[in-house]
């Protein structure tokens, strides 16, 4: 999952050499290769300004964390104990937001979650019975692109607007 900086002059991307994964940079035209970070990592995501990456899975855990683009820079815990995933930053930089299996009703289900980078608060965005909402993504206008399935279906592309659970599925 290579994923370029806003900005559009670094990449970042996932490298597994001999079972080992880590967290490696490059230029854009592809020079400059380095590690990052030495550790696993599932799915991430560069902060509107580039300074950070949103990281889930790190080490095998579950959860989110917050790394420095530049590696220098502990990484900051921002959950742990539930399985959160597929993180997306809002556009304004405040807020990241993910799936997680925080669903009332116990059964592990997959929602969308939304959390507050400056208290770390994290606050329910959609949740429905038996569905599974993946891959997100955040559109110039503000608006969430997301998949969502559900047992026995296929999945489909949904809009959101990330700050309402208005959900609007469509087909394309």
């Amino acid at each position: 999952w290579p994923v370029f900086s806003p900005d559009g002059q670094r990449i970042a991307y996932k490298v597994i050499d001999n079972g080992a994964a880590r967290l490696a940079m490059m230029d854009a035209q592809g020079g400059n290769q380095r590690t990052v970070y030495d550790r696993a990592f599932d799915h991430l995501a560069w902060s509107p300004g580039g300074k950070n990456l949103a990281v889930s899975g790190l080490d095998g855990e579950g959860g989110l964390d917050l790394l420095a683009s530049d590696g220098i820079e502990a990484p900051v815990e921002l959950t742990r104990g539930y399985y959160d995933d597929y993180p997306v930053y809002a556009n304004d930089g405040q807020y990241l937001l993910f799936t997680g299996n925080r669903c009332g009703n116990g059964n592990n289900q997959l929602g969308v979650f939304r959390i507050n980078l400056i208290n770390h608060d994290v606050t329910e965005v959609v949740c429905e019975a038996n569905a599974d909402f993946r891959y997100l993504s955040m559109t110039k206008d503000g608006r969430l692109v997301f998949t969502k399935g559900s047992a026995g279906t296929s999945s489909r592309p949904v809009l959101m607007t990330a700050s309402t659970a208005q959900v609007q599925e469509v087909t394309i």
